[in-house]
C-alpha cells in the first residue's frame, strides 16, 4: 500500500484478501471462517483507535463478539500521493474466525 500510494483494500496487481489470508495457512482444515480487514493511517495509534470506533463499519468489525483472531501490519508514512506523510503511520489490522 505505502509503495504504491494505495489506500484500498485491494490494490492494482495484488492478490484479494481471501488469497491472501488462505496463504498464510490460517482458513487450512478449517470447516468455516469469516474474516474483515480494518485500514487506516493517523498520527498516533490513540488517534486511529478513536478513528476506528467512530466509524460504524470498523467499529462493527473491531467489536464484533465472533471475531476471535486478530493481525496487524504497521507502516510509516501514508498511501496517499502527494500528501506529506512523515507524520503518519499506516495500520492494517485482520480480524477473523475459524471452526474446525
Amino acid at each position: 500500500m505505502l509503495a504504491d500510494d494505495c489506500f484500498r483494500h485491494r490494490c492494482k496487481g495484488e492478490p484479494g484478501i481471501n488469497r491472501r489470508v488462505r496463504k498464510t495457512g490460517y482458513t487450512r482444515g478449517e470447516r468455516a471462517y469469516r474474516f474483515a480487514e480494518i485500514l487506516g493511517y493517523e498520527n498516533t495509534p490513540r488517534q486511529m483507535l478513536d478513528r476506528w470506533l467512530h466509524s460504524g463499519i470498523n467499529r462493527h468489525r473491531m467489536l464484533h463478539r465472533d471475531f476471535r483472531d486478530v493481525g496487524v501490519g504497521v507502516g510509516w508514512g501514508a498511501p496517499v500521493a502527494g500528501q506529506d506523510d512523515s507524520r503518519f503511520t499506516t495500520y492494517t489490522v485482520v480480524v477473523g474466525w475459524r471452526r474446525p
